[in-house]
């Protein structure tokens, strides 16, 4: 997938990119839609955020040089942006079919083909 690690506004009371407002916080964000990306096939996918699995099983997703990657499945999608070595930051949707990736997981540790917290897990295996 073609991105630059940017940032971007987000609100995290409103459902879209909007200008600075009470609640906003800046975050990295992909600067081109889930639809124009060049996706694989991954033999399996997982998406745990609060104990709850959003995505588990086979999925698409992209991977990026530095080892960034988000995964996607048909309501719910996760992109993580590797900041150094072993550390991530994390982004999901959060509502099934939104379209960006507004809700943060937080900072991401990998462990094997997982990069998680005490919060969340974002895991793809080819």
């Amino acid at each position: 997938m073609a991105y630059r690690k940017r940032l971007e506004t987000l609100c995290t009371d409103y459902p879209v990119i909007s200008g600075v407002h009470p609640g906003c916080v800046e975050v990295p964000a992909m600067t081109h839609p889930l639809a124009e990306s060049t996706s694989q096939a991954f033999s399996r996918c997982r998406l745990q955020v609060d104990g709850r699995d959003y995505i588990d099983g086979p999925c698409r997703g992209s991977l990026e040089p530095d080892g960034s990657f988000q995964i996607y499945a048909p309501a719910f999608f996760a992109v993580v942006l590797v900041e150094q070595p072993g550390q991530a930051a994390g982004y999901w949707n959060g509502e099934p079919h939104a379209t960006h990736a507004h809700s943060p997981l937080g900072t991401l540790r990998r462990d094997g083909a997982c990069w998680v917290n005490s919060d969340a897990m974002v895991c793809a295996w080819k």
